[in-house]
């Protein structure tokens, strides 16, 4: 070390024989552990073996003259080495083992080899949550020196740099490593080394936590559709599954940053719980057309029009059954009306034969025969209106089984195009 510092004993300036010669930096890197990829702060924390090697043109020496030694360990100190900046780099403080030593070949290569922890940025795209893929670069050059004085390239190819990771890639699971993509990206007049990190996300987690319970508490709401009408508790029910799907918005909010392009995760919960909302508001309808039963006697004619006849044949709710139920509510009052005439006729013929002979037998056995039949009559026009009120009621009820059907239909259609647009994302 003393014959080399004789030769070149400045540790500051560039080693270069020729002045105008750049120096080539050659950079090489093995990725060992992702440790964190804050989603909120699009920040990935990674710890990688970094490498990097140049050439110095006055460290050389015969190793037959200094008992064959071919390369010594010093410390970085003694000589000059290339300032190194990260690009991505947002952490002030560094965290990274200290090894201060390079290791000096007799051919004048130099090099620098150590374990460095580098907090990034990473811009990240979470159209596709959980079932993503996200790329994150770590470009490493000089902020010094432009590329006329030192030159940055790539030791090794991306095919190299992604096998070598991979056999010592070690994740807590969150991500698995794809590949690594390796290249010059000059920036400006100073060179730049770029590899692009290819991750994938283990989606299991958010699986299990995330979308199966809410599909469930979708299924959920979906099958309270089929509960009575007038029942308390499908309201009750409804409110509580909305309550639970909020907090899983909640904490879906909580992990996604925010970007221009929101998830499909998200805008799949986010139709969802419109839906559950919307279907609140269409309990309550149905219900209080429900609940007119008894306080109106009869639907409204358009009602009867649009929504038992034509509505109720479009969403097939018991076409015929209505249909034969409105003719009998008709030919019920048009009966009614006939015995009302029919009676009143009776009664004029008895008091013409109570004119008559009253000793008469045959007389006074159709008087009674009469008394009998405006009797009869009588209960038959009482069990008419009775029936009318019954069917006015029951169409109401109709009405509202028809339009809580029809929000029920809607309800599926959107959910299951969401849900279709939501796996078409994912797979695409």
């Amino acid at each position: 070390m003393k014959a080399i510092n004789d030769n070149f004993p400045s540790t500051h300036v560039r080693p270069a024989m020729i002045w105008t010669n750049r120096t080539v930096v050659h950079l090489d890197l093995t990725l060992y552990s992702i440790v964190d990829l804050d989603m909120q702060k699009q920040i990935l924390t990674t710890y990688i073996w970094f490498s990097m090697s140049w050439q110095n043109d006055f460290v050389k020496w015969d190793p037959k003259t200094y008992c064959d030694i071919q390369n010594v360990v010093v410390p970085d100190t003694l000589v000059w080495k290339p300032d190194l900046y990260i690009y991505e780099m947002v952490e002030d403080e560094d965290k990274s083992p200290k090894i201060n030593y390079l290791k000096i070949k007799y051919d004048g290569t130099v090099t620098n080899s150590k374990p460095l922890r580098i907090v990034g940025s990473c811009s990240m795209q979470n159209y596709k949550f959980p079932f993503d893929e996200q790329i994150c670069n770590i470009s490493f050059g000089s902020y010094v020196y432009n590329d006329y004085q030192i030159y940055m390239t790539n030791k090794t190819n991306s095919s190299v740099v992604t096998s070598n990771s991979k056999v010592i890639f070690s994740s807590k699971g969150d991500w698995s490593l794809a590949n690594i993509k390796v290249g010059n990206n000059p920036l400006g007049n100073f060179s730049r080394v770029t590899f692009e990190i290819h991750i994938i996300r283990n989606p299991i987690i958010y699986v299990f936590n995330l979308i199966i319970p809410a599909c469930l508490l979708v299924i959920l709401d979906i099958a309270s559709m089929f509960m009575e009408l007038e029942t308390e508790g499908r309201l009750t029910f409804k409110v509580t599954i909305v309550l639970g799907f909020s907090v899983l918005l909640l904490i879906l909010s909580g992990i996604l940053p925010n970007s221009d392009t929101p998830p499909m995760l998200g805008i799949f919960f986010c139709v969802c719980m419109i839906m559950m909302v919307l279907s609140i508001g269409g309990s309550i309808c149905t219900a209080s057309m429900a609940a007119k039963c008894a306080t109106q006697t009869s639907v409204s004619p358009w009602m009867r029009k649009w929504i038992l006849r034509y509505l109720a044949c479009v969403l097939c709710y018991k076409t015929k059954f209505i249909k034969e139920h409105l003719v009998t509510v008709v030919a019920n009052i048009h009966t009614c009306e006939l015995d009302q005439k029919l009676t009143k006729n009776l009664e004029l013929q008895e008091n013409r034969n109570n004119l008559k002979d009253d000793d008469d037998p045959i007389t006074t056995a159709v008087q009674i025969l009469n008394k009998m039949l405006v009797g009869i009559r009588k209960i038959h026009q009482e069990i008419v209106v009775s029936k009318h009120k019954d069917h006015s009621s029951s169409e109401w009820y109709i009405a509202a089984m028809v339009v809580d059907r029809l929000f029920l239909i809607i309800y599926l259609i959107i959910v299951v195009i969401t849900v279709g647009l939501v796996i078409n994302a994912w797979i695409s």
